[in-house]
Order: C-alpha cells, then structure tokens, then sequence
C-alpha cells in the first residue's frame, strides 16, 4: 500500500510540475490537493503512509509559496514539519521543507522566522556531502540577502563568500550564477561605503555575463548600470555616463518588457548630466526617452 501510494504520489508531482512550468496553477493546485486528500486518508489508516502524505504537503506548500498564498503555504510547510520523522525519511526532504518555509518568511519580510530555518536547511544540506553544495550555494545567497537588509553586513559577506566559492567550484567560475553572486557582492559592498571593492565585484559580474549572454542582454546592461552608480559615487563621471548610456541603448533594444529599467537609467543618467552642467544634453534625452517609450507601449 505504501509503495504503490508513494509511486501515485511521483506520478502527480510530475504532473503538477509540468502544469506549473506552464503557467496552469489551477489546475495545479487542483490535481496537488486530490494527491493532497489521498495521501492524509492513507496516512490516518496506515501510519506508514506519511512519507506519501510528507510529499504531498511540500509540493502543495510550494505551490502556494509560488501563488503567494502565504497562510497556506505555511500551514501546509508547518504540517509537513509536524509529521515529518527524521527516524526513517530522508533528510534532504526535511532540508527542503525548511528551505521552503524560510524563502516563505523571507519573502514577507519575517527575517526572524527565516533566518533560523535557513541556517537549519543550510546544516543539513552539508552534512549530506558535497552532491548537495549547490542547495547549500543557493540558500547562502539567500540568507545573505537577508543579512544584507538587516544590515548585518559581515554576515552577508560570509554567506556570499561562501555561496560564490561553491557555485565557482560546481558550476564554473563563469557560470550565471557565480555572476549573480558577485553582483551581489557588489551591492553589499556599495551599501557598505566600500566604493572600490563594490566596483571590483561589479566587473567581474559584467565580465562573467559578457562571456554568457549575448551583447545586448538586460542582464549585461543591469551590471553597467550597478558599475555607473558606484563610478558616480566615486567621482568618476566619465565612467559613469559611459556605462550609463550603454546601458540605456541595451534597455532600449529590449522594449517594451524592459520599460521599468530603461526608465531608472535613463533618468539617472539625466541626473548626472544636470549634475555636471548638461542640462540640454539632458532635456534632450528625456524628450527622447518619451517618445521611445510612447512606441514602446503603442506595441505592447
């Protein structure tokens, strides 16, 4: 009975993961809370069915995560928590259920209630040996994001390290996510009134990304733009209107879905050129910018 649950169980999630990636949530959730029902019946009669019932109440609570149904996700995280036996299911499961929960305080600004379970998930992730490094990478980064806003700099600094360091040996040291990372990185030291190391970090993100994507990614023009403010901060307003006008040419070739982003650079790259005296090169560019932006949302 367990077995043949338990198999029942796989089949769904595999379902479900295919109507997810398609943007089918409904239905999703629908075909995840018959799995749901199923497993908790089995379990109620035959308490060997829990690791079906464990199963069904991550992914329900991940989908709710993803919706951003916050109540149920937790509560069904908390269930899967509740029931879960650490004597005979495997332990990256458990890794996973607190990782979840913890993006999910994360995510609603909970810092407390995540931090913990992060480090929790992060623990059990290295003792599981090195084929779980990347989860350990991910949720690194993840907590120091959140170190970050709480202003605890050192710790996020540990935890970038750390994420980078991984993510360099398991992936590669060009590797998407590294350059995420460092841009990271970038960002903390900027925030933390370390210009020069904040403008090292942002290179080489924008090395590794000019490796990876082609020439006018958004993700190339975003580390130009992360590179442009802290040129600013340090008085180099040649760099910085240099990075900033590829960057605006790179958003541009990208709208209308890059509308957001090509307002913000363009706007700062106004700034800064009312800052050093430009002030017609700078009406000059705004009247430009809205009427790309009056095409833009004409075509959207």
């Amino acid at each position: 009975m367990a077995t043949g649950h338990a198999n029942l169980i796989e089949v769904l999630d595999d379902r479900v993961q295919a109507l997810f990636e398609a943007g089918q949530f409904e239905d999703a959730v629908r075909i995840t809370q018959t799995a749901l029902d199923s497993a908790r019946r089995a379990a109620n009669h035959d308490p060997s069915n829990a690791p079906s019932l464990i199963t069904a109440l991550e992914v329900m609570a991940d989908l709710r995560r993803a919706q951003g149904s916050f109540h149920e996700a937790e509560s069904h995280y908390q269930e899967a928590l509740e029931n879960f036996d650490q004597k005979s299911m495997p332990r990256e499961q458990l890794a996973r259920i607190k990782g979840g929960l913890a993006a999910l305080y994360d995510s609603n600004h909970l810092p407390d209630k995540a931090a913990p379970l992060y480090k929790e998930a992060i623990e059990i992730f290295k003792d599981l040996g090195e084929d779980h490094e990347p989860q350990v990478a991910k949720l690194s980064n993840n907590i120091a994001m959140l170190y970050k806003e709480l202003g605890e700099h050192e710790s996020a600094e540990g935890h970038y390290i750390t994420a980078v360091e991984i993510f360099e040996r398991t992936k590669g040291k060009d590797s998407e996510e590294a350059a995420t990372v460092y841009n990271n990185l970038g960002g903390l030291y900027s925030m933390s009134g370390y210009p020069d190391q904040a403008r090292e970090m942002h290179k080489i993100a924008l090395d590794i990304r000019s490796k990876i994507f082609p020439e006018n990614d958004p993700e190339i023009a975003q580390s130009l733009c992360n590179l442009a403010t802290v040129a600013h901060e340090l008085q180099e307003y040649k760099a910085a209107m240099i990075n900033y006008e590829k960057a605006v040419k790179i958003f541009e070739r990208n709208l209308p879905r890059e509308s957001e982003n090509y307002t913000i650079a363009s706007g700062n790259l106004c700034a800064l050129l009312r800052e050093q005296g430009l002030d017609r090169k700078a009406n000059s560019l705004e009247r430009t910018v809205n009427k790309v932006l009056k095409k833009a949302s004409k075509r959207s």
